[in-house]
């Protein structure tokens, strides 16, 4: 409608491949993004569309537990380094 931001520029639908050598090898992982319009000050908002079971995924929601999203977020940080770090986390998950 008249005056509200364009929200397709702002919300992507990410396809990650799985890392090889790891039980999501071979899979294509569908992941929401949402850009917020103060980025890069504030980090996008990720998670999971496809069901994936790991511990740093909630299960029920898809929201991923990564610290660049949270805790050790930088705007020097792009959405590349976004998606790989979460291949990252595919590949090694994190028991904090």
């Amino acid at each position: 409608s008249c005056g509200q931001p364009a929200k397709t520029l702002a919300s992507w639908t990410v396809a990650l491949c799985g890392p090889a050598g790891t039980c999501y090898a071979g899979g294509i992982f569908l992941l929401s993004m949402e850009v917020p319009t103060n980025y890069p000050f504030r980090p996008p908002k990720l998670r999971f569309i496809t069901p994936v079971y790991h511990p740093n995924v909630n299960m029920r929601t898809g929201e991923i537990d990564l610290d660049i999203l949270g805790s050790q977020f930088s705007p020097t940080l792009t959405v590349l380094h976004y998606v790989m770090s979460l291949s990252a986390l595919l590949s090694a998950p994190t028991f904090d």
